[in-house]
């Protein structure tokens, strides 16, 4: 079982690594996303596809988490610049379904 999982990780790592990226054989084809000066590792995807119990290690989920974690990234960086609307009005519209 242990090798099977080892096995799927393996996979997965080398298909982030070549997810989007045209210049995969660059210097760093470890790095799954950049976003704001900040990278994600491969590395650091693969430990949370395997922290999670009941996860299938599939491409699709670990793109699920580079994105997640590049909207988080983007919207942390904006915060930090003061450039976000955050008055209750405009929360209100964007969140109007959920309302």
């Amino acid at each position: 079982m242990m090798r099977r999982s080892m096995l799927w990780l393996g996979t997965v790592v080398v298909a982030l690594s070549a997810c989007g990226k045209s210049d995969m054989f660059s210097a760093h084809p470890d790095v799954v996303a950049k976003a704001a000066g900040q990278e994600l590792s491969a590395e650091r995807v693969a430990e949370i596809l395997t922290s999670v119990k009941g996860i299938q290690l599939e491409p699709e989920a670990a793109k699920f988490i580079a994105d997640v974690w590049l909207d988080y990234t983007l919207f942390a960086q904006r915060v930090a610049e003061g450039d976000v609307m955050a008055d209750s009005a405009f929360i209100r519209e964007a969140m109007w379904t959920d309302v």
